[in-house]
């Protein structure tokens, strides 16, 4: 009799078990017939994410634009692509508070739900801007006769000082889409 009781109650087990992993196979094959989320392409969600709209408090809007303008203001040193430009633009970057402020907004907006646009966006000019300055400390320790990595070394510093001039732009696009003109 205990043995039976065993036995039903071991079939018992084994049939939940294999009940649960149909189930669960059916649940996640069912996903990934839609948009699954993890196997979308990165493009695929940035053009989602276009459709979204934040809507700023008219603090949360002053603050963004305090950082869209130190931005600008850094890159209005740089001129042209020349070295003596990229040079100006480092000690703008070196000289603010640009890399501190980011990270203190990338936090503060992290914890509001749905704004990861902006997130995104801050990181982007906080990271390329970070990225111009290393390939600058790069180009001084290179020696003049390097030519080659030294013009490949800029091409790169004007690419990112132009990502960053992107995010930037974007950024206040984002918070003039999402500030009411009351």
């Amino acid at each position: 009799m205990i043995v039976n009781k065993q036995i039903l109650t071991g079939i018992t087990v084994a049939t939940v078990i294999f009940a649960a992993g149909v189930i669960h196979s059916d649940f996640f094959t069912g996903l990934e017939k839609e948009s699954n989320f993890l196997t979308a392409s990165i493009a695929e969600r940035e053009k989602d994410a276009e459709d979204l709209r934040v809507v700023f408090s008219v603090q949360e809007a002053y603050g963004l634009r305090q950082v869209v303008n130190q931005v600008r203001t850094i890159l209005d040193a740089s001129g042209d692509s020349s070295e003596n430009n990229h040079e100006a633009v480092k000690l703008a970057l070196i000289g603010s508070n640009l890399q501190s402020d980011l990270i203190r907004m990338e936090k503060q907006w992290r914890k509001r739900e749905g704004a990861w646009i902006v997130v995104k966006l801050l990181e982007s000019i906080r990271i390329k801007s970070q990225l111009f300055l290393q390939n600058a400390y790069l180009l001084e320790r290179l020696k003049k006769d390097q030519t080659d990595l030294r013009n490949k070394t800029l091409e790169r510093m004007d690419k990112l000082i132009q990502g960053v001039g992107l995010s930037n732009n974007t950024l206040e696009e984002k918070v003039d889409e999402g500030t009411s003109s009351d």
